[in-house]
């Protein structure tokens, strides 16, 4: 042995070191390496309508699809072909593996297949997987946008991202009732301010169609915070209620018992709502193309005074107040008429008659008159000095000072 070691240069302690050195390379050599399934480091170049990866996406979740093109390198087999795409029908052929079908597996489960099929053919399969190039992918979108159409989209993109692609929703779109459509299945959106951090978050998906519904256009005034023309949904069950939000809701003087919807095919009779009955605001189903006028509390004086028509109201005037905004010409003070909207609306024939000769011409201070409340939609009439107190609630004055309050009730 020692003549051996003379003839090969090496002395008995380098021959022990190589001893060494052999056996741990026989031992490294033993050991599985795990198999690694993440992207190559670098991309290969795009071909056809293929995408490369955008920088920091996490292609382990994504699902595979016609057109991929990933990466194999097999680490004992540098030679062999390397990149592999997925074909029309979703499969792919390895010369080691045979037909992968690959098509909606991700790549973890695709590199549990191919670890089955390469340990079958060789003796140390360590791989390294990675998805390399995306199949361009699309979505449609149609409905209530700027651009109905097909869309392509790269990885990442969520469903803001593409509406934005179609110029953004249409003004007459229902936020409230878009669905994407997925694989037969309806996934409701909900675009409203309060659900964009959860649109921004939702991904599509190559084959997706979103659809965005048509609502109703109505045109909302009078005693709102803004008035204008507003979409509400096309399934409000409440869409009033609605309309009246996003107008802003009503301001402090508006009369809440007497809203009025105007539509074209009731001609000049609006429909009446009182917004403090929740049943009278929920059987009115708004359509497309209908106005809404809050009006402003007001009381209606009519007859002998200076200003007749409709005063406005604050919610605490009394009859003192309305006569004397209104004015007192060649009017009768001791006989005047308060008609009262609640009995106006039940068809009631009654009124209130109120004398108020000594507070105006006495200038007295007190007394059950003085304190008289007038409510939003009361009529209040004063009568000319020279008609007779027959005359004037006589059978047919009455009735006609009662269909004229039943007449001007919608002011």
């Amino acid at each position: 042995m020692n003549s051996r070691l003379a003839g090969s240069g090496l002395t008995p302690s380098k021959s022990i070191e190589m001893r060494s050195l052999v056996v741990c390379l026989a031992v490294l050599g033993a050991v599985q390496w795990p198999v690694q399934a993440e992207p190559p480091s670098t991309n290969a170049g795009s071909s056809g309508s293929s995408l490369t990866i955008p920088e920091g996406f996490d292609s382990q979740s994504r699902t595979l699809q016609p057109g991929d093109r990933l990466e194999i390198n097999i680490f004992s087999l540098p030679e062999l072909e390397k990149q592999y795409q997925v074909r029309a029908d979703g499969t792919f052929y390895h010369p080691h593996a045979g037909e992968v079908l690959a098509a909606g597996k991700t790549l973890k489960q695709i590199s549990a297949l191919l670890t089955q099929r390469f340990r079958k053919q060789l003796r140390n399969p360590e791989f390294r997987l990675g998805l390399v190039q995306m199949a361009e992918a699309e979505a449609t979108v149609l409905g209530e946008v700027r651009t109905q159409g097909k869309f392509k989209f790269g990885a990442g993109t969520s469903v803001i991202d593409l509406l934005a692609m179609a110029g953004g929703l249409g003004d007459k779109a229902d936020r409230d009732s878009a669905v994407l459509m997925r694989a037969g299945k309806e996934i409701p959106l909900n675009l409203n301010p309060a659900g964009q951090a959860e649109m921004a978050r939702l991904m599509v998906r190559s084959g997706d169609t979103i659809f965005i519904n048509r609502g109703k256009r109505v045109s909302v005034f009078g005693e709102v915070q803004a008035k204008g023309v507003y979409t509400i949904g096309s399934r409000s069950q409440n869409s009033v209620e609605e309309a009246i939000k996003a107008a802003g809701g009503m301001t402090e003087t508006a009369a809440l018992n007497r809203i009025q919807v105007s539509r074209p095919s009731l001609g000049e009779t609006p429909i009446l709502v009182n917004y403090l009955n929740p049943q009278d605001v929920a059987k009115v189903a708004l359509e497309d193309g209908d106005v809404i006028r809050v009006p402003a509390r007001s009381v209606v004086v009519l007859g002998a005074v200076n200003k007749q028509g409709a005063l406005p109201l604050n919610g605490t005037e009394t009859l003192m107040d309305v006569v004397s905004q209104a004015g007192v010409g060649q009017a009768r003070l001791d006989s005047v008429v308060v008609v009262r909207s609640a009995d106006v609306l039940a068809g009631n024939d009654k009124k209130e008659v109120y004398n108020l000769e000594k507070f105006f011409t006495e200038g007295a201070h007190e007394g059950p008159a003085i304190n008289v409340p007038i409510r939003d939609g009361d009529m209040v009439f004063l009568p000319q000095k020279e008609a007779s107190t027959g005359g004037l609630f006589g059978g047919g004055n009455l009735l006609n000072l009662l269909i004229m309050a039943r007449s001007l009730f919608a002011f």
